[in-house]
């Protein structure tokens, strides 16, 4: 990737360009924080998922209670570490 103001080639972790201290701007970074998802929101979706999936297996439904625990903690745990 080069530099948009002096063309000076920059390297994949350069935050600034290392000549004229221009910040670089990727075009997945707008992107990035478009999607990110607030940890809250993920915890909050995953514990009802979680609840869910403890009332199908009182219910009995042990399938469909395991594709909702295989959903729902990941979420909770990805929520967990982003906050």
């Amino acid at each position: 990737m080069k530099c948009l103001s002096c063309g000076a080639i920059l390297r994949p972790q350069d935050h600034q360009c290392r000549r004229c201290g221009r910040a670089v701007q990727r075009p997945g970074d707008a992107v990035a924080r478009k999607m990110t998802l607030p940890p809250r929101v993920a915890v909050t979706c995953g514990t009802l998922l979680l609840a869910v999936a403890a009332v199908l297996f009182l219910y009995g439904a042990g399938a469909f209670a395991a594709v909702l625990l295989c959903l729902g903690a990941p979420l909770v745990l990805v929520g967990l570490l982003m906050g």
